[in-house]
């Protein structure tokens, strides 16, 4: 019998991170890319690669959709590696003061008379939105979206930064100002 308290309960049975293994083919075509660098405008942004490192079920976003508890919505968040190829200006991309450790990788420097090819690798987060239905132990629908926000990068280093509040390098440790 299924705990039926609480949605989470429905992971006795349902092994979600096994169905992202499972679906991550046909999750990258339809994984929406929510993030930016600023500074930085990309064009045509698509994923290239994508390792799950952990899974965490949103205990607080996921609930039962339904009085007779057969439909449940699961909110899960997943830690990745990932590695996303784009299109950038040339001026914009040989403006950048970018070392040998950045996460900006460039591919191809004349894709065409206007742009490079870019490979980026940021510490990004999958947010995966599950609909389950209880009676067929099926997800009948998901919406994923992957997140990352980089506001720059050490100008020691060329580390990113995922915060607009660092005052000091999470790599280098030297200070920003």
């Amino acid at each position: 019998m299924i705990n039926t308290r609480k949605p989470t309960a429905l992971l006795e049975w349902l092994d979600i991170k096994k169905w992202i293994q499972e679906n991550l083919d046909n999750l990258l075509s339809d994984i929406k890319i929510d993030g930016y660098i600023d500074g930085i405008d990309m064009e045509e942004p698509e994923i290239s690669e994508l390792e799950i490192n952990e899974i965490y079920i949103n205990e607080d976003e996921s609930r039962f959709l339904d009085d007779n508890k057969e439909t449940a919505f699961i909110s899960v968040t997943g830690d990745v590696q990932v590695s996303i190829d784009a299109f950038m200006f040339k001026s914009d991309y040989f403006s950048l003061d970018l070392k040998e450790n950045s996460i900006i990788e460039l591919m191809d420097d004349d894709w065409n008379k206007h742009y490079v090819w870019i490979r980026i690798h940021p510490e990004a987060e999958l947010d995966i939105s599950l609909t389950v239905n209880i009676l067929n132990k099926k997800i009948d629908s998901y919406e994923a979206v992957l997140r990352y926000n980089i506001y720059g990068f050490c100008k020691h280093c060329s580390a990113p930064l995922y915060s607009d509040a660092e005052e000091f390098c999470p790599k280098c440790e030297k200070s920003l100002f």
